[in-house]
């Protein structure tokens, strides 16, 4: 059982109660590019929130799981969500199941770190240099495509890509 698992049921009970309806769906904003992105507490990027637990000490969970578990259904005990597959769009605070993919602990972990030629310099979170330096790039031209700093557009739009490439697709239709 992956260690996220160990929580679902409880967030179904938790569910059950209305929970979901009152405190993550206000909390949730779609994006241009349909990323569903959680606006509240990030943990390394991703949403995350307490469950409201009766009697019991707290518990966080992460909400891109209580997304899945509420649209989606049951994630199988022994896997867990992957941001970056196929239909990825690699933003950790995304939650919407469309841009996730059920995925062995090993198969994420790999998805996350596509294999890159041996000369590109790796950051200490494992990440590829030059990879992380061009999406840098890309964010930073959206910010000014849309004439804000880069601190205030990821306040704004978020670090999706997929969003960052829109917004400059969007500006060279305009020009």
């Amino acid at each position: 059982m992956s260690c996220y698992a160990k929580h679902d049921v409880l967030i179904l009970e938790e569910m059950a109660r209305g929970w979901f309806e009152r405190s993550i769906m206000p909390r949730l904003r779609r994006e241009a590019n349909g990323c569903l992105v959680w606006t509240a507490s990030l943990d390394h990027g991703y949403g995350q929130v307490v469950l409201p637990l009766r009697g019991r000490r707290q518990v966080t969970v992460k909400v891109h799981r209580v997304v899945w578990l509420r649209l989606r259904g049951e994630i199988p005990p022994n896997l867990v969500l992957d941001h970056d597959g196929p239909n990825g769009c690699s933003n950790k605070a995304c939650c919407e199941p469309g841009h996730l993919a059920i995925a062995t602990v090993q198969e994420n972990s790999l998805s996350a770190r596509q294999p890159h030629p041996s000369t590109h310099r790796r950051t200490v979170s494992g990440e590829c240099a030059t990879c992380q330096h061009e999406r840098d790039a890309i964010r930073r031209d959206a910010a000014r495509a849309v004439g804000l700093s880069k601190p205030r557009y990821g306040a704004i739009y978020g670090y999706s890509i997929k969003t960052a490439q829109a917004i400059l697709a969007e500006s060279q239709v305009a020009a």
